[in-house]
């Protein structure tokens, strides 16, 4: 076996030392040649990997830092928007559609395929954003609560504003009686439909 000409010295830049590697290429000696050659090889694949590896390390903290910018973009509009909507004071729940019983037209006897029944949409208007959520949560019960105070309610009670304006008061006053938190500001009936 013939020994390795590998005549490196440290103490010479780095650069002569890359050209004297390159010279051993050339090198008469096969077994130098064939060295020289796994370990520029081996140099490259090296420098390859760091690179890569490199890429990819600052590739994924470029992703991490942009996930957690759009995080906490979202939190933040979130925030603003509970914002917005606490000062906006708008805080309106839909019931839906309540269909009553209305109390019979005198005389009683009426013409075939009238019923006293009328139907129609009520909104509450909440004071604050916990409110409306509870009142969001537990509208089968507020649903029945209003309508336990409209039975045989008269047609005109439903058409005239004044009493319109004591059926309001009624349901703000007996919804409120039973929130735990909050209250009923307003009462908004609307799509008033009668049968």
């Amino acid at each position: 076996m013939t020994k390795l000409k590998l005549n490196l010295k440290f103490s010479l830049p780095y650069y002569l030392n890359i050209l004297e590697m390159l010279r051993s290429l050339k090198s008469p000696d096969p077994e130098t040649r064939k060295i020289t050659f796994i370990y520029l090889l081996s140099l490259i694949g090296l420098f390859s990997v760091l690179g890569l590896s490199g890429t990819l390390f600052v590739g994924k903290i470029q992703r991490d830092q942009a996930l957690e910018a759009q995080r906490k973009a979202q939190i933040e509009l979130e925030r603003l928007k509970a914002e917005t909507e606490a000062q906006s004071g708008d805080f309106v729940v839909d019931l839906g559609t309540i269909t009553i019983d209305l109390k019979p037209i005198e005389p009683t006897t009426t013409s075939v395929g009238i019923k006293n029944v009328a139907q129609l949409n009520i909104h509450l208007r909440c004071d604050t954003v916990k409110a409306k959520n509870l009142i969001q949560e537990k509208t089968p019960q507020i649903k029945e609560m209003i309508l336990d105070l409209l039975i045989g309610i008269d047609r005109e009670d439903l058409l005239s504003y004044s009493a319109k304006r004591r059926l309001k008061s009624l349901m703000m006053q007996k919804i409120n009686a039973w929130l735990p938190y909050g209250k009923i500001e307003d009462v908004l009936l609307s799509d008033l439909l009668f049968v």
